[in-house]
């Protein structure tokens, strides 16, 4: 019978501490790579976000917040001085309208009685002062008219300016509510993408933890099976008296010379049964290996790369 030697199964042994050792390695380069990914995907959606903000599109003739908020005081300034010439052009209207009125009653003829008019070779006649006020009414009349109609132009003006100001206040608490919404949205994408990270981390993390518990469980096995399988090359031939053909007898009392002792048990099995039985438990463990290198593939759906290869494939093809 051919005795079973230890040298024969360390390729074998090899590939599985080598299998081991390329499957962790792939587990953190996948790990590794869907980091890289996903914080690209959040820088370049980080930087439109903030490059699609109203700050960055400035010029220096555009309208940046800043330049537009700055614009529209300006005007507004503008218009609230053009108002306030207007009032005072309108109170000069008014005080010149009194004025003028209080000359025309005092321009009257009745304050100019004269009781000797023959005193008075020279004076005008009552009827000439009376068309010479007649005249001096009518210019004042019209100049009144013309001050009303520039007063009704400046009302006009007035509403029309109150109602841009109106509009200019309402554009500016629209940017002021848009930049807000713009900075809280930033705020929300950036909470959101620290989150994915931190919970995609976590996860792989864990994954990575169980895979190495897994396969520290399985090279422990497969040592724990060497080391009784040497043990037990040991023990075969530490028995050299004994004859190879004693196992043939599975009753001991067809010997009646024979005593079995508690020593010769251990020979009841053969050493090139328990060598395959080891050899089966061996493959069982490598199939196993390659089940899960399989299943911790990073991109199961994908077309693996050529130096993908030779790590999926080493247990199997050793075996």
């Amino acid at each position: 019978m051919q005795q079973f030697e230890p040298e024969q199964h360390l390729p074998q042994i090899k590939a599985v501490r080598s299998s081991i050792k390329s499957n962790e390695a792939a587990v953190l380069f996948a790990a590794e790579k869907r980091s890289y990914v996903i914080l690209t995907f959040i820088t370049i959606l980080t930087l439109i976000t903030i490059l699609s903000h109203p700050h960055f599109h400035h010029h220096p003739q555009s309208s940046s917040p800043s330049t537009t908020i700055h614009t529209l005081i300006t005007i507004l300034t503008v218009i609230l001085s053009f108002i306030t010439i207007l009032t005072t052009i309108h109170t000069l209207i008014t005080i010149l309208t009194v004025i003028l009125t209080l000359i025309t009653i005092l321009s009257h003829p009745h304050l100019h009685h004269h009781p000797h008019p023959h005193h008075h070779p020279q004076s005008s006649s009552p009827s000439t002062t009376i068309h010479t006020l007649i005249t001096i009414l009518t210019v004042i009349l019209s100049f009144i008219t013309i001050l009303t109609t520039i007063h009704i132009l400046i009302t006009i003006l007035t509403v029309i300016l109150t109602f841009i100001t109106i509009l200019t206040l309402i554009t500016i608490l629209t940017l002021t509510v848009l930049t807000l919404i713009t900075i809280l949205i930033i705020t929300i994408l950036t909470l959101t993408t620290i989150l994915t990270l931190i919970t995609i981390l976590m996860l792989t993390t864990i994954l990575t933890l169980i895979t190495i518990l897994t396969l520290t469980t399985i090279l422990i096995l497969n040592t724990i099976l060497i080391t009784i399988l040497t043990l037990n090359t040991i023990l075969s031939h530490s028995h050299p008296h004994h004859h190879p053909h004693a196992y043939h007898y599975p009753h001991p009392q067809h010997h009646p010379h024979h005593h079995p002792h508690p020593q010769h048990h251990p020979q009841s099995f053969s050493p090139s049964s328990l060598s395959s039985g080891i050899l089966s438990l061996n493959t069982i463990l490598i199939t196993i290996l390659t089940l899960i290198t399989i299943l911790n593939h990073p991109h199961p759906h994908r077309h693996p790369h050529p130096h993908h290869q030779p790590q999926s494939s080493s247990p199997s093809s050793s075996s």
